[in-house]
C-alpha cells in the first residue's frame, strides 16, 4: 500500500509549521491501523518519516541520526519519481489536478488493501 494519500495535503511549498501539524494529525489517525508502516512519498522526507515515528512509533525512511538509512542509499527516491510519473500521467489523460489524481490513485490502493484484508475504512 503507498502512502500517496498523505502526498494530497502536502506542497512542496508548504510552511514547515503547517507540514509538521499535518504530518502528526496523518499519524493519529493512522495510528490503530498497525499492519500501516507509513513510509516516504511525494511532498514528504525523511525529517517528515522521524515526525511519524515520534507520534505512533513506526515509519520507515528515517534519517540516519536515528538509526535510518538515507533514502537514496535505499533506492526510494525512483520509486517517488515513478508515483510522481504516474500521478501526472493520469492527471494528464483525464484532464484533472494532480492533486485529485494522487487522490484518485490512493483511494484505489487502499480500497484494493482493505478488500484483501477483508476490512474497511470506508
Amino acid at each position: 500500500m503507498g502512502v500517496e494519500k498523505r502526498q494530497s495535503m502536502l506542497t512542496p511549498k508548504m510552511a514547515g509549521e503547517e507540514k509538521e501539524h499535518l504530518i502528526r494529525a496523518f499519524a493519529g489517525a493512522i495510528r490503530d491501523i498497525i499492519e500501516y508502516i507509513p513510509g516516504p512519498d511525494i511532498g514528504t522526507d525523511e525529517t517528515c518519516m522521524a515526525r511519524m515515528k515520534n507520534e505512533i512509533g513506526r515509519a520507515v525512511g528515517l534519517p540516519r541520526e536515528i538509526g535510518g538509512i538515507p533514502l537514496d542509499e535505499i533506492g526510494a527516491e525512483e520509486e517517488i519519481r515513478e508515483n510522481t510519473s504516474q500521478v501526472l500521467k493520469e492527471a494528464t489523460s483525464k484532464g484533472i489536478l494532480p492533486r485529485e489524481a494522487a487522490m484518485m490513485l490512493a483511494t484505489q490502493r487502499v480500497k484494493k488493501a482493505m478488500c484483501c484484508r477483508r476490512w474497511s475504512l470506508f
